[in-house]
């Protein structure tokens, strides 16, 4: 692979060539807690994967529920201190072709891959920093991942689809050391569902 890292902030860059097989793939960072990978020279999903909720995945480009433990993504197989896995022949992502990965893991003070159970309106998400930038989606059952950031105000972007910015009053308030869900609808914090999240300073 060819890495581009920054270990301090949690972030690193991976370009790779995949042939076919199953592949190791150094990410230059501690053991990442989110990656999302897509193949740049054909059309294709964004792979997402987070170990905390298991080795199976997530599309960054559609609404679907978190799918288990499947082997032609990233072969049942969590990523360690060094690499990551993907799997090749047959597979539907990583088989052969040019991929791209971008991989996130939390640091203190700066930023949190983590989760959360939803229920209950006003629920408060602890953070150690500010956050900037959220971005939610729902493992449990099919919904929309959705970003929010602090430039752009109350207004919500979201990942799977084309749409403008949604000029809607956000239920995701930004505050000091943590976000807070008004709400308890179903792509933020329905009862019975378990939702990840990337938090940025």
């Amino acid at each position: 692979s060819i890495v581009s890292a920054n270990p301090a902030a949690g972030f690193s860059g991976v370009k790779w060539t995949g042939n076919g097989a199953d592949a190791t793939i150094g990410h230059g960072i501690d053991t990442p807690e989110l990656i999302i990978a897509k193949r740049t020279d054909s059309t294709g999903n964004w792979a997402v994967q987070v170990p905390s909720i298991g080795n199976g995945y997530l599309l960054l480009n559609s609404t679907i529920a978190y799918q288990g433990a499947d082997p032609s993504v990233w072969n049942n197989t969590a990523p360690t201190s060094d690499v990551f896995t993907t799997a090749g022949g047959g597979g539907e992502f990583f088989n052969t072709g040019n991929f791209i990965a971008y991989c996130f893991t939390s640091v203190a003070g700066y930023q949190k891959v983590g989760s959360y159970s939803g229920g209950t309106s006003g629920y408060e998400v602890t953070l150690d920093f500010t956050p900037r930038f959220v971005m939610i989606k729902n493992a449990t059952n099919a919904g929309g991942w959705l970003i929010v950031d602090s430039q752009r105000g109350s207004n919500e972007l979201y990942p799977h689809i084309s749409n403008a910015e949604d000029t809607t009053t956000t239920n995701v308030v930004l505050g000091t050391n943590k976000f807070t869900l008004n709400t308890t609808g179903s792509w933020y914090n329905a009862s019975g569902s378990t939702y990840i999240y990337l938090a940025i300073a």
